[in-house]
């Protein structure tokens, strides 16, 4: 395949923007602390996302027993912690289906895992970052948008480095290293740059595989750690073993950067999927 990432560059430009309210969302709630008057605002001003967080707030998961109509109640049902989760995952969910990738890609399974990595970097968060749960979690929520970049422009030639990898049993990583010459991980990180999104967002997409050279001088390496966990505990959920056997299969490099036994994994495993749990009725409904 015969592709730069200048190649990969020129072509983004063509893709659709973020959406405007979708952007003060996430840059919003990458922020320490948030006020509700700030959120509700934001969210009021898209119709879409408005009405989108309003129906789960009339869902069952909730039960609430009158209509909700206005944001400002549905803030005194939900409360703030989850009004911010919800909108968030709407607005970044919103984003990935204005991609309109390849239609043969399992959009709600790839969705489907990224929620499941943004609970766990919202699990692990409590061992490694207890301050930034949130922005752990956004970081979770896109660490794989280059993928859905790269099947956009690439299409079937993407298809190929995915199948490749999953045939040969080969991290994704190394493939498109080989056939590409870049990563999903590098192609994320530019996008989000180009949106303006924060450093912090940008760089632990860039460094959610704790790959080689991207990790040289960056200052948020240790939440890009955080983010390699939750990736990799995702991926262990997604599977029958839970031991340090198969973290290798998922990345041979995994012990470089971590020394858990198999017992600490467990316990890790065992917390996220309480979370998970926990907002497996939420999860239902944001998939739907």
């Amino acid at each position: 395949m015969n592709y730069t990432i200048d190649d990969i560059l020129e072509r983004i430009d063509k893709l659709p923007t973020l959406n405007s309210v979708a952007f003060e969302v996430i840059n919003l709630c990458s922020e320490d602390e948030i006020s509700l008057s700030q959120l509700v605002r934001v969210i009021s001003n898209d119709q879409s996302l408005a009405s989108q967080v309003l129906k789960v707030a009339n869902s069952s998961y909730f039960n609430y027993p009158r209509k909700i109509y206005s944001l400002e109640r549905a803030v005194v049902v939900m409360g703030l912690n989850l009004l911010r989760d919800i909108a968030l995952s709407i607005a970044i969910f919103s984003l990935y289906k204005g991609l309109k990738v390849n239609r043969n890609f399992d959009m709600i399974a790839f969705w489907g895992h990224t929620l499941k990595t943004g609970y766990a970097a919202r699990v692990l968060a409590d061992q490694f970052a207890p301050a930034h749960k949130d922005v752990l979690y956004i970081g979770g929520l896109l660490h794989d948008i280059g993928k859905l970049v790269l099947l956009k422009i690439l299409q079937e030639d993407y298809i190929f480095v995915l199948e490749k990898s999953k045939q040969e049993e080969e991290p994704l990583i190394e493939v498109e290293r080989q056939l590409l010459g870049f990563t999903h991980a590098d192609i994320g990180g530019e996008l989000l740059d180009m949106w303006k999104l924060p450093e912090s967002v940008v760089s632990m997409v860039q460094l959610h595989h704790l790959d080689g050279n991207s990790m040289n001088g960056q200052a948020h390496l240790p939440w890009g750690r955080v983010v390699y966990l939750a990736n990799i505990f995702a991926h262990l959920l997604e599977s029958e073993e839970r031991n340090l056997e198969k973290v290798n299969q998922i990345d041979p490099n995994f012990t470089k950067h971590f020394s858990f036994t198999d017992g600490e994994i467990a316990h890790m495993v065992e917390l996220i999927e309480i979370e998970i749990a926990e907002n497996q009725d939420l999860m239902s409904i944001l998939q739907a």
